[in-house]
């Protein structure tokens, strides 16, 4: 059955009945292709960070919110609104930590570009209930592993929640419908 976009942004079909809506601004093909790449390039930007200079790296100054530190008994359902944006600021503070350990400004102007293109997307992810418990559980695992300070744990927690988010990217686009 269409479903039919509205204002807001557009459908995507669930298997659980009524549709979703995207956040404005990922209502179509272009746009979700546009944010595939923009994942991929921030991945590697903190794939290189994280090879260059990983020892350095400092949690000093960041909380981590307590949903990341208790992600075990993780919800099963969607996050309210105010915790879905404190983890999404979060992960912002994050991707600037990890950039900054390449000490290079024009790659870190490119993960804040980043993250103001990718933050609605990221808060999306976290309010869907079929994505909120596995992206809690990414961003845990990237804290758990940058508190090693270990390229590999790090660069294998980046490149899954690459990967997962590729493949919701992926889900969403043939799901979605456009009047």
């Amino acid at each position: 059955m269409a479903q039919i976009a509205e204002d807001a942004g557009a459908r995507i079909s669930s298997l659980k009945g009524s549709g979703m809506h995207l956040p404005e601004g990922y209502s179509s093909h272009d746009a979700l292709k546009m944010l595939r790449d923009d994942f991929d390039f921030a991945y590697v930007l903190m794939k290189y960070a994280v090879r260059k200079e990983i020892g350095s790296f400092t949690f000093a100054g960041l909380r981590v919110p307590a949903v990341l530190e208790s992600v075990s008994g993780a919800p099963s359902v969607s996050l309210p609104a105010g915790i879905s944006l404190e983890v999404v600021i979060f992960q912002d503070h994050l991707h600037d930590r990890i950039t900054m350990l390449a000490r290079n400004n024009r790659m870190l102007r490119e993960i804040w570009a980043f993250n103001e293109r990718s933050r609605a997307f990221r808060e999306f992810e976290l309010l869907n209930a079929d994505t909120a418990p596995e992206a809690l559980h990414l961003t845990a695992d990237l804290v758990t592993a940058l508190r090693t300070c270990a390229k590999r744990q790090v660069v294998n927690a980046l490149n899954a929640s690459l990967e997962a988010r590729l493949r919701w990217i992926d889900i969403f686009a043939r799901k979605l419908t456009i009047p």
